[in-house]
């Protein structure tokens, strides 16, 4: 027995001797793997809670959905419950009058904020689009000082702020990291296609919950619902038309109201039929009332601050809407196109049928009419209407159009409806609605943009561009 242990400690010593440092490199590499790698490898890869969320729409990295950059980052003023902005990001906000007027934003900024990459925010961090306005930058103290007053400019500075960097890959090729200022960092994303423009994916961790959350993107609402029937994602927020699903047994709906957001119909004023007595005929033609709906009477949600319950409401009257379709006569037949999404075709369906009802009533009554001699002309009152489907409605290219809109936090409507904007669609020209929208946004005072909006409301429902349905309902799925 002796002879053997003897025999093998020789064996031992000799390898010891031999290849000692081996044995202790051994050691050491085993230490670091067990007591360090291991443990982190055991945290990144250990369960985590993940959503597969999906979204609708176009997007890059500059442009990510609010829900996205909500999630990732902070803005440097929000919109209180009132309408009002107040600081976020900011430690301190104040409106200092140049040339006693209200042109400049002063921010200052709190100590102590940093991006997810442990880089300190810094005052020319602050890269909101602001055209026009001049900038300048002291420490952590940003001012935007501005050629005129505009009331609503604080509603710019309320997107959640990003960074970006070009970093190398792999030390070749290029890649984008997207930093935020919250504990939920953006550690992936895909592309649609070699273009690297249109993203398909973007994912989100939460660095302290441990739950990842999986956006993907569709360019339809369609695309995203079976992308939710073929268990590609498991919700889909802000979606309008779910009848076909919405009783499934493994599929949990909830609806509600979306007070920012109203269903419309456009019309195009630049085409010679839509005069103003047409719109209005055609406004009262139309039901407006929907079981479940909230009634949207203008372009200001009743929800607002600037909300004016008493502008004209166009509730449903054939017999208005005969008369002022009698007070024009029209030179030829009343044909109209109206666009919509096949989300809305059964709402332009039910308008076919009040513009037509509109027309038939129209026919008869100017039949009657004994001062209408020539009544070969009542003809033209009859009222034909076709609907088209549209992906996307064209609104370069229409008569009158079907669809959701949605408005801003401040009552500012300038660039709907001014005359002067390409962003003016349905080119309304109104110059009384042009003069209270520019005192709109040039006013501070809060009860002097009351009384401004408000007539502003009167205004442009007298003479107007759309009629106004009701708030859009929104739903969102989850799988059980």
């Amino acid at each position: 027995m002796l002879k053997h242990l003897i025999k093998a400690y020789w064996y031992v010593t000799g390898y010891i001797r031999k290849h000692g440092w081996k044995f202790l490199l051994a050691i050491v590499a085993g230490g670091v793997i067990f007591s360090i790698i291991v443990p982190r490898l055991m945290r990144r890869f250990s369960h985590r809670r993940s959503y597969y969320i999906g979204v609708v729409g176009e997007y890059n990295l500059d442009s990510l959905p609010l829900v996205v950059r909500q999630q990732l980052s902070r803005s440097l003023v929000m919109s209180d419950s009132d309408g009002s902005f107040v600081p976020d990001l900011a430690d301190k906000m104040s409106i200092e009058k140049i040339d006693n007027s209200f042109r400049r934003y002063r921010f200052t900024l709190p100590e102590g904020i940093y991006w997810q990459d442990g880089k300190p925010l810094e005052a020319t961090d602050i890269n909101y689009r602001t055209k026009d306005a001049n900038v300048t930058y002291d420490g952590l103290e940003i001012v935007y000082e501005l050629p005129e007053v505009f009331a609503s400019f604080p509603q710019m500075l309320t997107a959640p702020l990003l960074r970006f960097e070009r970093v190398k890959k792999w030390g070749m090729m290029d890649e984008i990291k997207v930093y935020g200022l919250s504990d939920v960092h953006l550690t992936s994303y895909k592309y649609l296609d070699d273009s690297h423009y249109a993203l398909s994916q973007v994912v989100l961790d939460d660095v302290r919950s441990r739950e990842r959350f999986v956006y993907r993107f569709y360019y339809t609402q369609a695309q995203a619902i079976d992308a939710f029937k073929l268990g590609e994602v498991d919700y889909l927020f802000d979606v309008t038309n779910v009848e076909e699903i919405k009783n499934w047994e493994m599929t949990e709906v909830t609806e509600r109201l979306v007070p920012d957001q109203y269903l419309a119909v456009f019309f195009n004023t630049s085409d010679p039929l839509m005069t103003r007595n047409m719109r209005q005929a055609l406004s009262y033609a139309v039901e407006k009332e929907r079981p479940g709906y909230q009634r949207a009477v203008g372009p200001i949600s009743e929800d607002s601050w600037a909300y004016f319950a008493e502008a004209k409401k166009y509730d449903k009257n054939i017999a208005s809407g005969v008369e002022r379709l009698l007070d024009e006569m029209p030179g030829e037949p009343i044909e109209l196109s109206l666009i919509t999404t096949s989300s809305f075709y059964d709402v332009a369906s039910r308008i076919k049928e009040d513009w037509e009802e509109l027309g038939e009533a129209a026919v008869e009554a100017c039949q009657e009419d004994k001062e209408i001699k020539e009544k070969s002309a009542c003809e033209y009152l009859r009222i034909k209407v076709q609907i088209q489907i549209q992906t996307i409605p064209d609104t370069n290219n229409f008569q009158t159009m079907l669809v959701g809109q949605q408005v801003a936090l401040d009552p500012d409507q300038y660039s709907l409806w001014h005359s002067d904007l390409a962003t003016n669609f349905t080119h309304y020209k109104n110059t009384r609605v042009d003069n209270l929208l520019e005192k709109g946004r040039q006013t501070v005072d809060t009860q002097e943009r009351l009384t401004l909006y408000q007539e502003f409301q009167q205004a442009l429902l007298e003479d107007p561009p759309a009629i106004f349905l009701w708030y859009m309902k929104s739903s969102d799925l989850a799988r059980k």
